[in-house]
């Protein structure tokens, strides 16, 4: 299933080395139209601009967390249909469903190689 190799994606980490990694593996896909933030707030402002048709984000960030970015996109009436991916270095189900249950399109486990992130892609944007 063809992904659009010009959608814009947003990855948010609060590890600058793993924006960078996650970054790296969508160049190696083909996608250009990336931007990595370390903060969530910073990020919730650029995907509120309404130009975004991913977000990549980790669970465990602070102040703000992945899942507390995912419940502003999802309580937000013009993003509640955004694809999310959940990444998180967390295998526990309860932390799994946790996310489903908030509204994740998908949950990754670090560390994950590029064809599992393309997958994960292809399934919540194709």
């Amino acid at each position: 299933m063809a992904v659009d190799k010009d959608s814009k994606i947003i990855i948010v980490d609060d590890y600058e080395v793993m924006t960078l990694a996650i970054a790296s593996q969508l160049e190696i896909l083909g996608f250009e139209n990336v931007q990595e933030f370390n903060s969530a707030e910073l990020a919730l402002e650029e995907v509120r601009k309404g130009e975004c048709d991913l977000v990549i984000t980790d669970w465990n960030m602070e102040p703000m967390s992945g899942t507390e970015l995912l419940n502003a996109i999802r309580a937000d009436e013009q993003l509640e249909q955004l694809p999310v991916i959940i990444i998180s270095a967390e295998k526990r189900q309860e932390i799994v469903h946790q996310t489903k249950k908030a509204g994740a399109s998908s949950y990754l486990i670090k560390p994950f190689k590029t064809d599992a992130l393309l997958e994960k892609i292809e399934r919540v944007m194709g």
